[in-house]
């Protein structure tokens, strides 16, 4: 089952616990939906959770849907807890996607996000908080698009012409939108194979705006879901 393939991704921590269903009584969401219209949102019914789901995205929906015909998950919640973590010097909070309760006792939070947002690093800045708060409550924790982990990248054939040209580049400055164009039409690359090379050489990437840039950023993300270290 796809569930099945899926859930073994989840990471555990050493501290991994088992809760009682009592312990998420009064969990309930923590904040409402983005209705911003560029993006598919809505609400889903649950049988399982015997209410209305809010999601914010086509993936999120395709996660639901997962969820409510997994055998091994008992109830979820959208947007079920505030997270503190820390961007340069300010402390920010934000709300991971789902929180899922198992027949087993365990419990996870999940982010759903495609793969190229994985490797953002607004993004790993917000997953390198959630680790620390999973590990503290001996929760699990799940990044995917619903279907994969950032491990399929690690599978993808490296485009080394690619490779070649964008650290080349970089040594001289960042890499901005239209040179990033001209380099994958250049060496006939595809999107993945960018985020391969990203993944690769730990790249500091944003979307909007585009900017690429070499250094060391985000070591816990990487340690975890790159490296497969569990602190």
């Amino acid at each position: 089952m796809p569930e099945q393939t899926l859930f073994q991704k989840i990471i555990w921590f050493s501290n991994q616990q088992s809760f009682n269903i009592d312990y998420f009584d009064l969990l309930l969401p923590r904040q409402t939906i983005c209705s911003d219209p560029r993006f598919l949102n809505g609400h889903f019914y649950s049988a399982k959770c015997g209410r209305n789901i809010q999601y914010e995205s086509g993936l999120e929906l395709e996660f639901i849907r997962l969820l409510e015909s997994a055998s091994s998950v008992r109830f979820y919640v959208e947007q079920p807890v505030r997270i503190p973590y820390r961007r340069g010097k300010k402390k920010l909070t934000y709300t991971p996607d789902f929180g899922i309760y198992f027949h087993s006792g365990a419990f996870i939070l999940a982010e759903i996000k495609p793969l190229h947002a994985m490797l953002e690093d607004r993004v790993q800045t917000k997953m390198e908080g959630l680790i620390e708060f999973c590990r503290q409550r001996g929760f699990g924790l799940l990044l995917t698009d619903g279907r994969h982990t950032l491990d399929r990248l690690k599978k993808i054939p490296l485009n080394r012409s690619l490779e070649k040209e964008i650290l080349c580049a970089l040594k001289q400055e960042p890499i901005r939108r239209k040179q990033y164009a001209e380099l994958v039409e250049k060496c006939g690359a595809s999107h993945q194979d960018i985020l391969k090379i990203i993944l690769k050489h730990d790249l500091y990437f944003t979307a909007f705006p585009f900017k690429l840039k070499s250094g060391k950023y985000n070591a816990l993300f990487r340690q975890v879901f790159v490296e497969g270290i569990i602190p």
